[in-house]
């Protein structure tokens, strides 16, 4: 597997806040109520 890593740009954004989500409710779903987890 290769990795680049950019900086990113007003045009990242979306992409970024989705990584995130899925990152962190995948990371701390289990630890969390639904109310907690679905608040986006």
């Amino acid at each position: 597997m290769t990795l680049k890593i950019t900086k990113c740009n007003h045009e990242d954004l979306k992409l970024l806040q989705k990584i995130s989500i899925e990152t962190f409710n995948d990371t701390f779903k289990n630890q969390n109520s639904p109310e907690n987890i679905n608040y986006v």
